[in-house]
């Protein structure tokens, strides 16, 4: 196996876990709301994009992307409304 096809594998199962704790967070995102949490007001979104901003500024990570990895975060939760 090439040294590519090896990082191909290792992205592929990076996505997989990736989607899988996504699910995981739409899960916990679906018992907040059903236990009367209000984890999509403004201020919970504002702290949540926060978070995901600094997260990624420490990783050295685009600011840009992590706002958007952030909103679509939120986006994801709300859908399962």
């Amino acid at each position: 196996m090439s040294i590519s096809g090896s990082i191909h594998d290792q992205l592929r199962a990076l996505d997989h876990q990736l989607v899988e704790l996504l699910a995981e967070r739409v899960t916990l995102c679906r018992r907040a709301m059903e236990e009367g949490e209000h984890a999509f007001d403004a201020a919970a979104q504002a702290e949540l994009l926060s978070e995901w901003q600094e997260m990624g500024d420490e990783k050295g990570l685009h600011l840009g992307a992590m706002t958007i990895i952030g909103k679509g975060l939120m986006k994801l939760c709300k859908s399962e409304e």
